[in-house]
């Protein structure tokens, strides 16, 4: 069976459109995703710390500092390369901008009532 790639295209935007997205819950990312306090998500694919752009190692930063992992920021840079670094969607999250989640951070929590399906997003003032 081929399967074309108008008819997926279809089938996707039909999904999208017929969605019924309904704001559930706000908790902490750590109940929702199980994250460990060593686990920054990020948006985009995977990448180390080392190829981060800096917006986004400011990011990286300030979450380090956020869970109390580091006192200064010298010290937070100085952690991020031994931390473990994952792609938000991989966890069924969504990170705006530079994207970072950790633990601590609230999400929401939003339910597909066509779908089923469920997904996370930080707090935005965007």
């Amino acid at each position: 069976m081929t399967v074309r790639v108008e008819d997926s295209n279809k089938k996707a935007l039909e999904s999208i459109v017929n969605a019924q997205p309904v704001w559930i819950d706000v908790r902490p990312a750590r109940e929702l995703l199980d994250l460990d306090r060593e686990t920054i998500l990020h948006a985009g694919p995977p990448v180390t710390w080392e190829k981060m752009c800096g917006p986004m190692k400011g990011a990286v930063i300030g979450a380090i500092l956020y869970e109390g992992l580091a006192g200064n920021e010298k010290e937070a840079a100085a952690l991020a390369p031994q931390l473990k670094f994952q792609p938000c969607n991989e966890r069924g999250a969504v990170g705006p901008m530079t994207g970072i989640i950790t633990g601590s951070m609230p999400l929401v929590v939003i339910e597909n009532q066509t779908g089923g399906n469920s997904a996370y997003s930080t707090i935005n003032e965007g």
